[in-house]
């Protein structure tokens, strides 16, 4: 296929959707090993099953946050154990022995997403403030690689 990743995918993703609406598939569409996220389709097949036969296990999902983790915004994303209860869904609270961490994390997140626009400052924050970046100066690397990729499929 060609064209950007984004293009690629996209296009992958329409023709899994046309696959699937045949009732008689049975086997994994090769499609999916082309579209990276490797063990997502198992990941929501367990969260679907748990779900359909109310097996009232624990399945990790990515909900908003709400109130579980105190030091983080109600709308950030968190990774939390779903279980689903026969009447109620309960959302656990996540119990964080880092909370400073988290924090970081979120904080990378959000800045990152506002620096989408190639805002240069808020592109540079965001990668300095990420854990896994060591430095100030690697952060600057870090973005001027991104940008160019950014430009370069944009």
């Amino acid at each position: 296929m060609n064209g950007t990743q984004t293009e690629v995918i996209q296009q992958l993703k329409m023709d899994l959707f046309e696959l699937y609406r045949d009732s008689e598939l049975n086997v994994k569409p090769a499609q999916l090993e082309k579209r990276g996220g490797a063990y997502y389709s198992e990941a929501a097949c367990s969260l679907i099953n748990s779900i359909y036969n109310d097996k009232r296990d624990i399945q990790p999902v990515n909900i908003r946050n709400y109130g579980a983790i105190a030091s983080i915004p109600d709308e950030s994303a968190n990774e939390s154990g779903h279980q689903r209860r026969t009447k109620t869904n309960q959302y656990w609270r996540s119990a964080s022995s880092s909370p400073g961490l988290v924090q970081q994390i979120n904080s990378f997140e959000r800045i990152a997403a506002e620096a989408v626009t190639e805002d240069y400052h808020k592109a540079l924050v965001a990668m300095t403030i990420n854990p896994l970046v060591p430095s100030d100066t690697i952060a600057k690397k870090y973005w001027m690689k991104c940008s160019k990729r950014i430009k370069e499929t944009c």
